[in-house]
């Protein structure tokens, strides 16, 4: 039925517009120091935390493009971060880190009261081993 036809010509003709729609473009682009392994977007504040291949965890502001911060994540040899998450995100957000060796870093001073990136260094508010007995791998 040529009706048939038409009305899948048509979705086909609403789809690509909507594709079109939805097409991203580049904002900024952001150059580490090393290879990114970890990304986590604030979820009010407009700040990209990167973790890398170094144990480096850098802060972004992603108004701006700008990296504000660097720091290092503080791991043991042969150990290496495998997450980071914030907590805290509605007033004082802290950035938590781990690492394969069990061990957990809870960083402060990210950012500040008002929101803004704390251009100044993190500190460490509290450290543990979440899993003591746990042994790095590759």
């Amino acid at each position: 039925d040529p009706a048939d036809n038409d009305a899948g010509g048509q979705e086909d003709t609403e789809v690509a517009t909507e594709k079109r729609n939805l097409y991203m473009h580049e904002k900024a682009l952001l150059i580490n120091d090393a290879a990114a392994n970890m990304l986590l977007f604030h979820p009010y504040e407009p700040a990209l935390v990167v973790g890398d291949v170094n144990d480096v965890i850098s802060v972004w502001n992603t108004d701006n493009a700008k990296r504000i911060n660097t720091f290092p994540n503080g791991n043991a040899k042969d150990s290496r971060t495998t997450s980071i998450s914030w907590i805290n995100e509605m007033s004082t957000s802290l950035l938590i880190t781990g690492s394969d060796d069990g061990s957990v870093r809870v960083w402060d001073g990210i950012i500040k009261n008002n929101g803004d990136i704390n251009e100044e260094l993190p500190s460490l508010a509290s450290a543990f081993f979440a899993a003591p007995d746990m042994v790095t791998g590759d």
